[in-house]
């Protein structure tokens, strides 16, 4: 579109039936990330026009009218960026909109030039998503366009990407930026929409300049070491003029492909595929999985959703894994056990291989999104305060008795987000060549030829970073061994692995402070000090230490229990008990001194009241502690039998800094009385990934 053949009624007409196609109306909270560069100002002038044009036509009351929010990300990459993000906030307030600033921050040093626009991306959706959920913000709108669409179609076909990544960018699409929380009903989503996807760049060039809005140029795109830039810079060349024309048509089949692989995927998960909702399992009939009449890429698509989804990571598993655990399946039964995609492939006791069952695998590399969020982030974001649905409640996890007759049908939401679904086109073999797209028709020969020469260009200045990598944010793991412990304090409720939302609270923190315990059987050494606590998954030793527990073999059950033996004398001068006792690995005491010590020295309590009312007793106070652990090993035990070895191993179980078990929440095990430690399956990213438009 030139200047000269410009009209506002065209243009408002063509997004109002973007607008249209996404669900959302002026009664929506909607917010907008802004660049500065010309797509991004022109989407901004467009939905503030779509927004008053509206009102006016269809008469909402001023209070019906949901806010609109503009988020400049500063990537602090560039010495200019913070000046920079200051003057398209300027201009964003001026059109109306409630802005704010997001600055990412590069605790381990800025990237490498090699993952620098990844981990800019990463950063930049991670801040989005936490700004929108923080403002009740319920579509993020982007500014991608028709070339950035054409330029992600031909890096995908130059790195030789299969139909269902040459569809490229979704127009809407289901984000999980948070998860679900013991405090929320329902997994929490934001829908992400691109309502520019069928604008040219220079159609929103001139939005700009008939609006007299001035914009900013990147210079980081003019940067040729980006793949993207190159083939940016090469499409504006006379000699790729036609692919302009021609591109467009072969995205859009491969979007009707790929509306119609993930909807015969989505049938197949319905009728092959149990989840486990309390532990995230997925058991699977390998028969009718592998049975005939079902595509080889559908059949593929299923199982890569399935790894996936156990193991919540990021993407699905690529290249060959997926296939050789595809071969196994494909004899109509499964032999043995594997290790694919972060999970542990196991055949359901029982069923003679007929049935698979795919548990989460603590041994592999924890998901890439773990390693991307900041303390400060995460607590805050999970935490029941900050929560947008804190007040509606969620019963917490309740055991259980059986693990794999648990499992329920999969529900697998309808990948045709709104609207009109897209007409479906089935192939048998799905085209990803560009032989294949001339054969078909959508390409002209010239036009193949062009694309054949660019992708081949494109395929060698990128063959050394085909494979893609992650830069490393500040990890909130700890690594003891070869398992992950994550730290966790009284009060909190965060995830665990992007799959468990657990929490933990207890009567009583500081026994110095406190002066309202009851009984002695309320206080607890491990609290008292406020050790490190931990959430890791089960171990094997975890059995024998609550087999020995349960036989009163264990020598570590008085760890952490300052009172265990010994009497306590009051002082003459205060009346108040002050005798040290330090601790052994048996639990029996030594005689230290005028003040209460524990085995680890992390802090000495002065004297307390509560202690005399122990001393004047004459009893242990953890003798009832000892009882209660004793009596709850023998009930875990026996739940724990029913656990097949591998789903144990994907339990979280919180633990000292040590490594001592002290609360396992799916058997029903707690070290003492006043632990509550709570955990429930909330997997961050549904089964397929959620819900998207292909329009």
């Amino acid at each position: 579109m030139d200047a000269e053949d410009f009209s506002w009624d065209k243009v408002d007409a063509k997004f109002s039936s973007q607008m249209r196609l996404s669900g959302l109306n002026p009664s929506h909270r909607i917010a907008i990330a802004v660049s500065g560069g010309a797509d991004s100002i022109a989407l901004c002038l467009l939905i503030a026009r779509w927004k008053r044009l509206t009102v006016q036509r269809e008469g909402y009351a001023r209070q019906g009218v949901g806010e609109l929010f503009a988020y400049v990300v500063d990537h602090s990459l560039r010495k200019d960026s913070a000046e920079e993000a200051l003057l398209v906030k300027e201009w964003a307030l001026k059109l109306g909109f409630n802005c704010r600033i997001l600055k990412c921050k590069w605790p381990n040093g800025k990237p490498s030039p090699g993952h620098l626009q990844e981990a800019a991306r990463n950063a930049r959706y991670s801040l989005l998503s936490q700004a929108c959920i923080q403002s009740g913000v319920q579509a993020l709108l982007t500014a991608h366009h028709a070339n950035d669409q054409a330029e992600l179609f031909i890096l995908r076909l130059s790195r030789r990407s299969e139909i269902v990544g040459l569809a490229g960018m979704a127009f809407a699409a289901d984000r999980h930026p948070v998860l679900s929380t013991m405090h929320c009903p329902a997994r929490s989503s934001l829908v992400l929409v691109r309502p520019l996807l069928n604008f040219s760049k220079q159609e929103l060039y001139v939005v700009c300049k008939q609006s007299g809005q001035a914009w900013v140029e990147d210079p980081t795109n003019a940067n040729l070491t980006f793949a993207r830039n190159r083939i940016r810079k090469a499409l504006h060349e006379p000699e790729y003029l036609l692919l302009k024309k021609e591109v467009p048509k072969v995205i859009e089949f491969c979007r009707k492909m790929r509306f119609s692989i993930d909807r015969d995927r989505d049938f197949l998960l319905r009728d092959v595929a149990r989840i486990s909702h309390d532990l995230g399992n997925v058991t699977v009939d390998v028969q009718k999985l592998v049975s005939r009449g079902i595509t080889d890429i559908v059949t593929h698509r299923a199982v890569a959703a399935i790894l996936q989804f156990v193991a919540q990571r990021a993407k699905p598993p690529r290249g060959r894994v997926v296939e050789m655990l595809l071969d196994r399946l494909r004899l109509g039964s499964l032999q043995g056990a594997c290790t694919v995609g972060g999970c542990y492939v196991f055949p359901l006791p029982g069923s003679k291989g007929s049935k698979a069952v795919f548990c989460f695998s603590p041994d592999s590399p924890p998901p890439s999104g773990i390693l991307k969020s900041t303390t400060q982030e995460l607590d805050s974001f999970l935490s029941p305060e900050s929560c947008m649905w804190s007040g509606l409640g969620m019963p917490v996890h309740t055991h259980r008795s059986s693990v794999l007759s648990a499992a329920e049908p999969v529900v697998v939401e309808d990948t045709n987000l709104i609207g009109v679904a897209p007409e479906a086109v089935t192939m048998e073999k799905p085209p990803s060549r560009v032989k294949d797209f001339k054969l078909l028709g959508l390409i002209s020969e010239d036009g193949a030829a062009l694309l054949e020469n660019l992708t081949s260009e494109m395929a060698i200045d990128t063959a050394k970073s085909s494979v893609e990598q992650t830069s490393e944010s500040p990890c909130l793991m700890t690594t003891v061994g070869d398992r992950m412990m994550k730290r966790i304090s009284s009060g909190q409720v965060l995830n665990y692995m992007d799959r468990f939302c657990v929490s933990l609270n207890h009567k009583a923190t500081d026994i110095s402070r406190t002066s309202d315990l009851n009984t002695a059987e309320e206080y607890c050494g491990f609290l008292r000090d406020g050790p490190l606590l931990y959430v890791r998954h089960y171990v094997d030793r975890d059995w024998q230490y609550l087999s020995d527990l349960a036989k009163g073999r264990s020598q570590e059950w008085g760890q952490g229990c300052n009172f265990a033996c010994g009497e306590l004398t009051g002082n003459a001068t205060t009346g108040y008990p002050c005798r040290e006792i330090k601790l052994c690995k048996t639990g029996h005491g030594e005689e230290k001194g005028t003040s209460i010590r524990n085995t680890r020295g992390l802090s000495i309590l002065e004297c307390n009241r509560d202690l005399l009312n122990v001393a004047q007793r004459k009893t242990s106070p953890m003798a009832g502690c000892q009882s209660y652990k004793v009596s709850k090993a023998r009930e875990a035990l026996e739940i724990l039998k029913k656990f097949p070895k591998p789903i144990r191993r994907s339990l979280p179980v919180l633990t000292t800094a040590q490594g001592l078990l002290l609360v396992l929440p799916f058997a029903g095990f707690a070290h003492c009385k006043i632990f509550s430690f709570t955990a429930r399956f909330c997997p961050r990213n549904p089964l397929g990934g959620g819900r998207a438009s292909w329009h």
